[in-house]
């Protein structure tokens, strides 16, 4: 029996089937991914939740923090969930 067309195969199969994967998420990337984002008309309101379990100690600052993002509408809602503190 011969081996060498076992050992192309375990060469070239890889090689072949890399360089598909490489050219396939190329044309992904230049076909979907480069889209430009949409322009709207306003941001969309978000709610950012912040559960709290024992976290007394860290709340205010990272709250503090949550007051400095930059986007237009949101609100923070925190949610005491049997904390002991």
């Amino acid at each position: 029996m011969n081996i060498n067309w076992i050992v192309e195969f375990v060469f070239w199969y890889p090689a072949i089937m890399a360089m598909m994967w490489v050219l396939g998420s190329l044309i992904f990337y230049y076909s979907n991914e480069r889209k430009k984002p949409l322009k709207l008309e306003r941001t969309p309101f978000v709610s950012i939740l912040m559960p709290a379990h024992n976290e007394s100690s860290v709340l205010i600052p990272v709250v503090e923090q949550m007051t400095k993002l930059n986007y237009p509408e949101y609100e923070i809602i925190l949610i005491n969930d049997g904390s002991s503190d």
